[in-house]
Protein backbone atom coordinates (compact mmCIF):
# COMPACT_ATOMS: atom_id res chain seq x y z
CA UNK A 1 0.00 0.00 0.00
CA UNK A 2 1.44 3.35 -1.04
CA UNK A 3 2.21 5.73 1.80
CA UNK A 4 3.06 9.26 0.72
CA UNK A 5 4.15 10.17 4.25
CA UNK A 6 6.84 7.51 4.56
CA UNK A 7 7.88 8.26 0.98
CA UNK A 8 8.41 11.89 1.99
CA UNK A 9 10.74 10.75 4.77
CA UNK A 10 12.73 8.51 2.42
CA UNK A 11 13.21 11.47 0.06
CA UNK A 12 14.41 13.88 2.77
CA UNK A 13 17.45 12.27 4.42
CA UNK A 14 18.50 15.35 6.41
CA UNK A 15 15.17 16.85 7.42
CA UNK A 16 13.80 14.43 10.01
CA UNK A 17 13.65 16.92 12.93
CA UNK A 18 11.43 19.16 10.78
CA UNK A 19 9.17 16.42 9.43
CA UNK A 20 5.80 16.57 11.12
CA UNK A 21 2.47 15.66 9.64
CA UNK A 22 0.29 17.41 12.20
CA UNK A 23 -1.55 19.47 9.57
CA UNK A 24 -2.31 16.34 7.56
CA UNK A 25 -3.39 14.57 10.75
CA UNK A 26 -5.80 17.42 11.55
CA UNK A 27 -7.16 17.41 8.01
CA UNK A 28 -7.76 13.65 8.17
CA UNK A 29 -8.74 13.36 11.82
CA UNK A 30 -11.90 11.46 10.86
CA UNK A 31 -10.21 9.12 8.38
CA UNK A 32 -8.73 6.06 10.14
CA UNK A 33 -6.99 4.74 7.02
CA UNK A 34 -5.12 8.00 6.44
CA UNK A 35 -4.28 8.38 10.14
CA UNK A 36 -2.77 4.89 10.06
CA UNK A 37 -0.42 5.94 7.24
CA UNK A 38 0.65 9.06 9.15
CA UNK A 39 1.22 7.04 12.34
CA UNK A 40 3.38 4.60 10.38
CA UNK A 41 5.52 7.51 9.22
CA UNK A 42 5.80 8.87 12.75
CA UNK A 43 7.06 5.49 13.99
CA UNK A 44 9.68 5.47 11.24
CA UNK A 45 11.35 8.57 12.68
CA UNK A 46 10.73 7.73 16.33
CA UNK A 47 7.75 10.01 16.97
CA UNK A 48 6.04 7.23 18.90
CA UNK A 49 4.14 9.63 21.17
CA UNK A 50 2.52 11.27 18.14
CA UNK A 51 1.83 7.86 16.60
CA UNK A 52 0.05 6.72 19.76
CA UNK A 53 -2.23 9.76 19.66
CA UNK A 54 -3.26 8.78 16.15
CA UNK A 55 -3.68 5.11 17.01
CA UNK A 56 -5.94 6.10 19.88
CA UNK A 57 -8.01 8.21 17.48
CA UNK A 58 -8.22 5.31 15.00
CA UNK A 59 -9.61 3.07 17.74
CA UNK A 60 -12.23 5.73 18.56
CA UNK A 61 -13.26 6.01 14.91
CA UNK A 62 -13.17 2.33 14.05
CA UNK A 63 -13.43 0.11 17.15
CA UNK A 64 -13.86 -2.98 14.96
CA UNK A 65 -10.36 -2.57 13.50
CA UNK A 66 -8.85 -4.89 16.08
CA UNK A 67 -5.54 -5.41 14.29
CA UNK A 68 -4.59 -1.79 14.93
CA UNK A 69 -4.32 -2.68 18.63
CA UNK A 70 -1.34 -4.93 17.89
CA UNK A 71 0.53 -2.06 16.23
CA UNK A 72 -0.62 0.45 18.85
CA UNK A 73 0.73 -1.83 21.60
CA UNK A 74 4.05 -2.09 19.80
CA UNK A 75 4.34 1.73 19.83
CA UNK A 76 3.61 1.79 23.57
CA UNK A 77 6.33 -0.83 24.09
CA UNK A 78 8.69 1.48 22.22
CA UNK A 79 7.95 4.15 24.80
CA UNK A 80 8.71 1.78 27.70
CA UNK A 81 5.01 1.56 28.60
CA UNK A 82 5.08 -2.21 28.97
CA UNK A 83 1.95 -2.52 31.09
CA UNK A 84 0.01 -0.37 28.65
CA UNK A 85 1.24 -2.50 25.78
CA UNK A 86 0.28 -5.71 27.55
CA UNK A 87 -3.18 -4.36 28.34
CA UNK A 88 -3.75 -3.53 24.68
CA UNK A 89 -2.46 -6.90 23.53
CA UNK A 90 -4.83 -8.61 25.97
CA UNK A 91 -7.77 -6.60 24.60
CA UNK A 92 -6.57 -7.46 21.11
CA UNK A 93 -6.54 -11.20 21.87
CA UNK A 94 -9.89 -11.06 23.66
CA UNK A 95 -11.50 -9.31 20.69
CA UNK A 96 -10.08 -11.89 18.29
CA UNK A 97 -11.45 -14.63 20.53
CA UNK A 98 -14.91 -13.05 20.39
CA UNK A 99 -14.68 -12.78 16.60
CA UNK A 100 -13.73 -16.47 16.46
CA UNK A 101 -16.82 -17.30 18.50
CA UNK A 102 -19.05 -15.11 16.36
CA UNK A 103 -17.82 -16.75 13.15
CA UNK A 104 -17.75 -20.25 14.59
CA UNK A 105 -14.00 -20.74 14.06
CA UNK A 106 -12.30 -23.15 16.51
CA UNK A 107 -10.25 -21.19 19.07
CA UNK A 108 -7.24 -23.44 18.39
CA UNK A 109 -7.06 -22.48 14.69
CA UNK A 110 -4.39 -20.08 13.38
CA UNK A 111 -2.84 -19.25 10.04
CA UNK A 112 0.79 -18.37 9.33
CA UNK A 113 1.18 -15.80 6.58
CA UNK A 114 3.81 -13.86 4.67
CA UNK A 115 4.55 -11.53 7.57
CA UNK A 116 6.42 -14.48 9.07
CA UNK A 117 7.50 -16.50 6.07
CA UNK A 118 8.90 -13.81 3.75
CA UNK A 119 11.89 -13.00 5.99
CA UNK A 120 14.42 -15.49 7.38
CA UNK A 121 14.63 -13.90 10.83
CA UNK A 122 10.88 -13.34 11.20
CA UNK A 123 10.07 -16.93 10.31
CA UNK A 124 12.11 -18.25 13.25
CA UNK A 125 9.80 -16.52 15.74
CA UNK A 126 7.19 -19.06 14.79
CA UNK A 127 9.33 -21.95 16.05
CA UNK A 128 8.39 -21.77 19.78
CA UNK A 129 4.75 -21.64 18.71
CA UNK A 130 5.37 -24.80 16.76
CA UNK A 131 6.65 -26.38 20.00
CA UNK A 132 4.34 -24.79 22.57
CA UNK A 133 1.37 -23.54 20.61
CA UNK A 134 0.32 -19.92 20.69
CA UNK A 135 -2.37 -19.77 23.36
CA UNK A 136 -2.84 -23.49 24.02
CA UNK A 137 -0.87 -26.69 23.56
CA UNK A 138 -3.45 -27.88 21.04
CA UNK A 139 -3.26 -25.05 18.52
CA UNK A 140 -3.33 -25.96 14.85
CA UNK A 141 -1.44 -23.89 12.27
CA UNK A 142 -2.02 -23.59 8.54
CA UNK A 143 -0.10 -21.69 5.91
CA UNK A 144 -2.38 -19.09 4.33
CA UNK A 145 -0.74 -17.00 1.64
CA UNK A 146 -1.85 -13.36 1.56
CA UNK A 147 -2.11 -11.61 -1.76
CA UNK A 148 -4.60 -8.78 -1.32
CA UNK A 149 -4.76 -5.32 0.23
CA UNK A 150 -7.93 -4.32 2.04
CA UNK A 151 -7.38 -0.56 1.82
CA UNK A 152 -6.25 -0.18 5.43
CA UNK A 153 -3.22 -2.42 5.64
CA UNK A 154 -0.89 -3.92 3.10
CA UNK A 155 -0.79 -7.69 3.34
CA UNK A 156 1.20 -8.49 0.20
CA UNK A 157 4.64 -10.06 0.76
CA UNK A 158 7.23 -7.29 0.65
CA UNK A 159 10.16 -9.40 -0.53
CA UNK A 160 8.43 -10.83 -3.57
CA UNK A 161 8.70 -14.38 -2.25
CA UNK A 162 6.07 -15.66 0.13
CA UNK A 163 8.33 -18.25 1.78
CA UNK A 164 11.94 -17.22 2.38
CA UNK A 165 13.20 -20.73 3.07
CA UNK A 166 11.12 -23.64 1.88
CA UNK A 167 13.36 -26.17 3.61
CA UNK A 168 12.76 -24.50 6.97
CA UNK A 169 9.02 -24.46 6.40
CA UNK A 170 8.75 -28.06 5.20
CA UNK A 171 11.44 -29.87 7.21
CA UNK A 172 11.83 -27.98 10.46
CA UNK A 173 8.36 -27.00 11.60
CA UNK A 174 5.94 -29.81 12.32
CA UNK A 175 2.59 -28.07 12.85
CA UNK A 176 2.25 -25.94 9.72
CA UNK A 177 -0.10 -27.62 7.26
CA UNK A 178 -1.41 -26.69 3.84
CA UNK A 179 -4.98 -27.32 2.72
CA UNK A 180 -7.05 -25.35 5.20
CA UNK A 181 -10.25 -27.34 5.82
CA UNK A 182 -13.01 -26.30 3.45
CA UNK A 183 -15.41 -25.44 6.26
CA UNK A 184 -12.83 -23.02 7.67
CA UNK A 185 -12.28 -21.40 4.28
CA UNK A 186 -16.01 -20.70 4.10
CA UNK A 187 -15.89 -19.05 7.51
CA UNK A 188 -12.79 -17.04 6.57
CA UNK A 189 -14.67 -15.51 3.68
CA UNK A 190 -16.38 -13.37 6.35
CA UNK A 191 -13.09 -12.22 7.91
CA UNK A 192 -10.01 -13.42 6.05
CA UNK A 193 -7.53 -11.80 8.43
CA UNK A 194 -8.79 -12.79 11.88
CA UNK A 195 -6.93 -16.12 12.13
CA UNK A 196 -3.52 -14.77 11.16
CA UNK A 197 -0.89 -15.04 13.87
CA UNK A 198 -0.14 -11.51 15.10
CA UNK A 199 3.47 -10.53 14.57
CA UNK A 200 4.18 -8.08 17.40
CA UNK A 201 2.06 -9.83 20.03
CA UNK A 202 3.85 -12.90 21.33
CA UNK A 203 2.86 -14.93 24.37
CA UNK A 204 5.18 -15.87 27.20
CA UNK A 205 5.44 -19.24 28.92
CA UNK A 206 2.35 -18.40 30.96
CA UNK A 207 0.33 -17.51 27.83
CA UNK A 208 0.41 -13.82 28.70
CA UNK A 209 0.79 -11.33 25.83
CA UNK A 210 4.17 -9.66 25.46
CA UNK A 211 6.54 -8.47 22.74
CA UNK A 212 7.38 -11.12 20.15
CA UNK A 213 11.15 -11.11 20.75
CA UNK A 214 10.77 -11.35 24.52
CA UNK A 215 8.48 -14.35 24.02
CA UNK A 216 10.87 -15.93 21.50
CA UNK A 217 13.95 -15.53 23.71
CA UNK A 218 12.21 -16.81 26.84
CA UNK A 219 10.87 -19.91 25.14
CA UNK A 220 14.08 -20.67 23.24
CA UNK A 221 16.10 -20.46 26.46
CA UNK A 222 13.77 -23.00 28.04
CA UNK A 223 14.04 -25.26 24.99
CA UNK A 224 17.84 -25.03 24.94
CA UNK A 225 18.04 -25.96 28.63
CA UNK A 226 15.85 -28.99 28.08
CA UNK A 227 17.72 -30.14 24.96
CA UNK A 228 14.61 -29.62 22.86
CA UNK A 229 16.04 -27.08 20.44
CA UNK A 230 15.31 -27.37 16.73
CA UNK A 231 16.43 -30.51 14.93
CA UNK A 232 16.68 -30.96 11.18
CA UNK A 233 14.32 -33.54 9.79
CA UNK A 234 15.96 -33.78 6.39
CA UNK A 235 15.55 -36.94 4.43
CA UNK A 236 18.82 -38.84 3.79
CA UNK A 237 18.81 -37.74 0.15
CA UNK A 238 18.63 -34.09 1.22
CA UNK A 239 21.58 -34.51 3.57
CA UNK A 240 23.52 -36.26 0.80
CA UNK A 241 22.74 -33.37 -1.54
CA UNK A 242 23.92 -30.81 1.06
CA UNK A 243 27.18 -32.66 1.63
CA UNK A 244 27.71 -33.09 -2.10
CA UNK A 245 27.21 -29.36 -2.71
CA UNK A 246 29.59 -28.42 0.10
CA UNK A 247 32.19 -30.88 -1.18
CA UNK A 248 31.98 -29.24 -4.63
CA UNK A 249 32.69 -25.89 -2.97
CA UNK A 250 35.64 -27.43 -1.12
CA UNK A 251 34.27 -27.54 2.44
CA UNK A 252 35.68 -30.42 4.52
CA UNK A 253 32.93 -31.63 6.86
CA UNK A 254 35.52 -33.33 9.06
CA UNK A 255 37.01 -29.96 10.08
CA UNK A 256 35.36 -27.24 12.22
CA UNK A 257 33.15 -24.77 10.36
CA UNK A 258 32.39 -21.19 11.41
CA UNK A 259 29.58 -19.55 9.48
CA UNK A 260 29.70 -15.79 8.95
CA UNK A 261 27.07 -13.28 7.87
CA UNK A 262 27.73 -9.54 7.61
CA UNK A 263 24.49 -7.84 6.66
CA UNK A 264 24.29 -5.65 3.54
CA UNK A 265 21.37 -3.66 2.19
CA UNK A 266 20.21 -6.21 -0.38
CA UNK A 267 16.48 -5.81 -0.97
CA UNK A 268 16.19 -2.58 0.99
CA UNK A 269 19.07 -1.01 -0.91
CA UNK A 270 17.22 -1.59 -4.16
CA UNK A 271 14.12 0.15 -2.81
CA UNK A 272 16.09 3.14 -1.50
CA UNK A 273 14.79 2.60 2.05
CA UNK A 274 17.60 3.00 4.60
CA UNK A 275 15.53 1.90 7.61
CA UNK A 276 17.59 -1.23 8.27
CA UNK A 277 20.93 0.08 6.99
CA UNK A 278 22.20 0.70 10.54
CA UNK A 279 22.54 -3.07 10.85
CA UNK A 280 24.94 -3.28 7.90
CA UNK A 281 28.69 -3.91 8.07
CA UNK A 282 31.62 -4.04 5.65
CA UNK A 283 32.76 -7.61 5.09
CA UNK A 284 36.32 -6.38 4.47
CA UNK A 285 36.66 -5.42 8.15
CA UNK A 286 36.18 -9.08 9.11
CA UNK A 287 39.20 -10.38 7.21
CA UNK A 288 41.67 -10.33 10.17
CA UNK A 289 39.12 -12.23 12.26
CA UNK A 290 38.64 -14.72 9.43
CA UNK A 291 42.40 -15.19 9.10
CA UNK A 292 42.65 -15.87 12.83
CA UNK A 293 39.99 -18.57 12.54
CA UNK A 294 41.63 -20.29 9.59
CA UNK A 295 45.04 -20.24 11.28
CA UNK A 296 43.42 -21.98 14.25
CA UNK A 297 41.99 -24.87 12.29
CA UNK A 298 38.56 -23.53 11.29
CA UNK A 299 36.96 -23.20 7.92
CA UNK A 300 34.89 -20.04 7.38
CA UNK A 301 31.75 -20.11 5.24
CA UNK A 302 30.11 -16.79 4.36
CA UNK A 303 26.30 -16.89 4.23
CA UNK A 304 24.12 -14.46 2.33
CA UNK A 305 22.91 -13.86 -1.21
CA UNK A 306 24.25 -12.99 -4.64
CA UNK A 307 23.88 -9.22 -4.08
CA UNK A 308 26.75 -9.20 -1.57
CA UNK A 309 30.25 -7.82 -2.00
CA UNK A 310 32.61 -10.70 -2.91
CA UNK A 311 35.22 -11.90 -0.44
CA UNK A 312 38.86 -11.98 -1.52
CA UNK A 313 40.28 -15.44 -2.18
CA UNK A 314 41.61 -16.94 1.04
CA UNK A 315 42.55 -20.48 2.00
CA UNK A 316 39.83 -22.35 3.93
CA UNK A 317 37.38 -19.48 3.31
CA UNK A 318 34.31 -20.18 1.18
CA UNK A 319 32.08 -17.47 -0.27
CA UNK A 320 29.02 -19.69 -0.23
CA UNK A 321 26.74 -16.62 -0.57
CA UNK A 322 27.87 -16.25 -4.17
CA UNK A 323 28.19 -19.95 -4.96
CA UNK A 324 26.25 -21.74 -7.66
CA UNK A 325 25.82 -24.60 -5.16
CA UNK A 326 23.84 -22.51 -2.70
CA UNK A 327 20.43 -23.91 -1.71
CA UNK A 328 17.83 -23.46 1.03
CA UNK A 329 18.68 -26.91 2.38
CA UNK A 330 22.39 -26.06 2.62
CA UNK A 331 21.61 -22.77 4.40
CA UNK A 332 20.12 -24.69 7.31
CA UNK A 333 22.54 -27.59 7.18
CA UNK A 334 25.54 -25.26 7.42
CA UNK A 335 24.13 -23.49 10.47
CA UNK A 336 23.55 -26.79 12.27
CA UNK A 337 27.15 -27.87 11.55
CA UNK A 338 28.71 -24.57 12.61
CA UNK A 339 30.95 -24.24 15.68
CA UNK A 340 29.48 -20.78 16.08
CA UNK A 341 27.96 -18.09 13.91
CA UNK A 342 29.73 -14.75 13.52
CA UNK A 343 27.08 -12.28 12.39
CA UNK A 344 25.48 -8.87 12.53
CA UNK A 345 21.95 -7.82 13.54
CA UNK A 346 20.18 -9.97 10.97
CA UNK A 347 18.02 -13.02 10.49
CA UNK A 348 20.62 -15.83 10.60
CA UNK A 349 21.30 -15.17 14.31
CA UNK A 350 17.82 -16.32 15.30
CA UNK A 351 18.09 -19.38 13.05
CA UNK A 352 21.37 -20.38 14.71
CA UNK A 353 19.81 -19.82 18.13
CA UNK A 354 16.97 -22.19 17.27
CA UNK A 355 19.59 -24.92 16.85
CA UNK A 356 21.43 -23.84 20.03
CA UNK A 357 24.45 -22.73 18.00
CA UNK A 358 26.48 -20.02 19.80
CA UNK A 359 26.47 -16.54 18.26
CA UNK A 360 29.25 -13.97 18.11
CA UNK A 361 27.09 -10.90 17.51
CA UNK A 362 29.21 -8.16 15.95
CA UNK A 363 28.39 -4.60 14.91
CA UNK A 364 25.27 -5.04 17.02
CA UNK A 365 22.74 -2.23 17.09
CA UNK A 366 19.60 -2.97 19.09
CA UNK A 367 20.13 -2.85 22.84
CA UNK A 368 16.70 -4.38 23.49
CA UNK A 369 16.72 -7.24 20.97
CA UNK A 370 19.76 -9.22 22.04
CA UNK A 371 21.13 -12.68 21.39
CA UNK A 372 20.09 -14.67 24.42
CA UNK A 373 21.96 -17.96 24.78
CA UNK A 374 24.56 -18.27 27.58
CA UNK A 375 27.46 -18.83 25.15
CA UNK A 376 26.55 -15.83 22.97
CA UNK A 377 28.94 -12.88 22.91
CA UNK A 378 27.87 -9.37 21.85
CA UNK A 379 30.06 -6.62 20.38
CA UNK A 380 28.11 -3.38 19.88
CA UNK A 381 28.73 -0.66 17.36
CA UNK A 382 29.78 2.65 18.91
CA UNK A 383 26.99 5.21 19.30
CA UNK A 384 27.81 8.91 19.55
CA UNK A 385 26.13 12.27 19.14
CA UNK A 386 26.94 14.08 15.90
CA UNK A 387 26.90 17.50 17.55
CA UNK A 388 29.61 16.94 20.17
CA UNK A 389 31.02 13.45 19.55
CA UNK A 390 29.98 12.25 23.02
CA UNK A 391 29.71 8.51 23.18
CA UNK A 392 26.48 6.95 24.44
CA UNK A 393 26.86 4.33 27.16
CA UNK A 394 24.81 1.16 27.13
CA UNK A 395 22.68 2.73 29.84
CA UNK A 396 22.04 5.65 27.47
CA UNK A 397 20.96 3.21 24.78
CA UNK A 398 18.44 1.59 27.10
CA UNK A 399 16.84 4.99 27.66
CA UNK A 400 16.18 5.42 23.96
CA UNK A 401 12.89 4.28 22.52
CA UNK A 402 12.47 0.81 21.11
CA UNK A 403 12.90 2.03 17.55
CA UNK A 404 16.43 3.30 18.17
CA UNK A 405 18.02 0.99 15.61
CA UNK A 406 16.25 2.60 12.60
CA UNK A 407 18.26 4.90 10.32
CA UNK A 408 15.68 7.69 10.21
CA UNK A 409 15.16 7.61 13.96
CA UNK A 410 18.92 7.95 14.52
CA UNK A 411 19.03 10.86 12.12
CA UNK A 412 16.29 12.67 14.05
CA UNK A 413 18.10 12.06 17.35
CA UNK A 414 21.42 13.31 15.92
CA UNK A 415 23.10 9.97 16.64
CA UNK A 416 25.64 8.31 14.40
CA UNK A 417 26.99 4.78 14.53
CA UNK A 418 30.61 3.74 14.16
CA UNK A 419 31.29 0.21 12.96
CA UNK A 420 33.58 -2.16 14.81
CA UNK A 421 37.20 -1.91 13.74
CA UNK A 422 39.00 -4.87 12.23
CA UNK A 423 41.02 -5.18 15.44
CA UNK A 424 37.87 -5.19 17.61
CA UNK A 425 36.35 -7.90 15.45
CA UNK A 426 39.50 -10.01 15.65
CA UNK A 427 39.68 -9.53 19.42
CA UNK A 428 36.07 -10.62 19.88
CA UNK A 429 36.71 -13.64 17.66
CA UNK A 430 39.71 -14.65 19.78
CA UNK A 431 37.55 -14.37 22.89
CA UNK A 432 34.73 -16.38 21.34
CA UNK A 433 36.96 -19.22 20.15
CA UNK A 434 38.81 -19.44 23.46
CA UNK A 435 35.55 -19.45 25.41
CA UNK A 436 34.16 -22.29 23.37
CA UNK A 437 37.40 -24.29 23.53
CA UNK A 438 38.28 -23.62 27.19
CA UNK A 439 37.54 -26.33 29.76
CA UNK A 440 37.53 -23.83 32.62
CA UNK A 441 37.01 -20.09 32.94
CA UNK A 442 40.60 -19.73 34.17
CA UNK A 443 41.84 -20.85 30.77
CA UNK A 444 40.49 -17.75 29.05
CA UNK A 445 42.80 -15.02 27.79
CA UNK A 446 41.33 -11.88 29.34
CA UNK A 447 43.34 -9.15 27.59
CA UNK A 448 41.13 -6.41 26.14
CA UNK A 449 38.22 -8.69 25.31
CA UNK A 450 37.05 -9.64 28.78
CA UNK A 451 33.25 -9.83 28.78
CA UNK A 452 30.76 -8.39 31.20
CA UNK A 453 27.76 -10.56 32.00
CA UNK A 454 24.56 -8.64 31.36
CA UNK A 455 22.86 -10.85 33.94
CA UNK A 456 25.16 -9.66 36.73
CA UNK A 457 24.50 -5.94 36.38
CA UNK A 458 20.95 -4.68 36.96
CA UNK A 459 21.53 -1.49 34.96
CA UNK A 460 22.67 -3.56 32.03
CA UNK A 461 19.94 -6.19 32.18
CA UNK A 462 16.93 -3.88 32.18
CA UNK A 463 15.32 -1.88 29.40
CA UNK A 464 13.45 0.84 31.29
CA UNK A 465 11.65 -1.20 33.94
CA UNK A 466 11.54 -4.37 31.85
CA UNK A 467 14.11 -7.18 32.32
CA UNK A 468 15.75 -8.15 29.05
CA UNK A 469 15.44 -11.84 28.31
CA UNK A 470 19.06 -12.75 27.60
CA UNK A 471 21.95 -14.64 29.11
CA UNK A 472 24.49 -13.43 26.56
CA UNK A 473 27.65 -11.56 27.51
CA UNK A 474 29.14 -8.30 26.28
CA UNK A 475 32.65 -7.65 25.08
CA UNK A 476 34.11 -5.08 27.50
CA UNK A 477 34.34 -1.59 26.11
CA UNK A 478 31.02 -1.81 24.27
CA UNK A 479 28.93 -1.06 27.36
Amino acid sequence: MSNKYTEAILKAPDQYPEIYFDIEAQNHFDDPGELYKIAEAYCLVGHFEDACILYRRIVELNPSWSDILDIYARALWALHDYEGARRLWKIFLDRRKQTYLNLGIPLSFYTVDDVFTSAFGNFTHYYPMDKYGYLTNFDRFYYHKTLLSDGQRSVAPIHGSSVCNRAMRDYLFTRISDDIPQEILILLSQDDYVTRLPFYCGTDLNRRPTHFHQAFAEKMLKLSRSGAEAKLRFEPEHIDDCEHRLARIGVDLNRPIVCMHARESGYWGRTGDRTHSTKNADIASYIPAVEFLTKNGCQVVRLGDASMKPLPTMRFVFDYALSEYKSEFVDLYLLTRSKFLMCTSSGPFTVASMFNIPVLATNWVSSQLLPFLPKDLVLFKEFKYRSNGRRLSYDDLLRLDYGEFGYYNFQRKNIELVDNTADELRCATVEMLERLDAKEEADLVKANCSPVSICDRSWVSRFGNKPIVSEAQFVRGTV
